[in-house]
């Protein structure tokens, strides 16, 4: 005779799932004001960027929350410290199901457009 697993909680509602992702981006940018009237003041300038962004998504059967954080550091002149130019946060949005095939993501997200195939 077979047991009785009626009670037994279906395997999909446990499920869930946590992403951690890191992305550094440095950037070097010379400028030499071109176009501009040559002045005495205006000098050439090489500077370097470097964004660093922290990710973390969180996803269950229902819901699915994305945090993005990020912060730049600048780099100028030689011998002196970075500076960082600001932390903020790129994305931050929460993601409920409606239905099996409808959510809505409510948050500040990130606007991109996919070219088409």
């Amino acid at each position: 005779m077979q047991p009785d697993l009626s009670f037994a909680q279906p395997v999909d509602t446990l499920r869930r799932e946590m992403t951690i992702d890191f992305e550094a981006r440095p950037r070097a940018e010379y400028r030499d004001n071109f176009m501009w009237t040559p002045a005495d003041t205006v000098m050439p300038e090489m500077y370097v960027t470097q964004r660093n962004r922290l990710s973390i998504t969180y996803k269950t059967g229902w819901l699915r929350w994305h945090g993005s954080a990020q912060e730049i550091h600048v780099w100028t002149a030689p011998g002196q410290f970075s500076k960082v130019c600001g932390v903020n946060f790129f994305e931050l949005y929460a993601e409920p199901k409606i239905t099996k095939y409808i959510s809505a993501r409510i948050g500040r997200q990130a606007l991109s457009a996919k070219p088409r195939a």
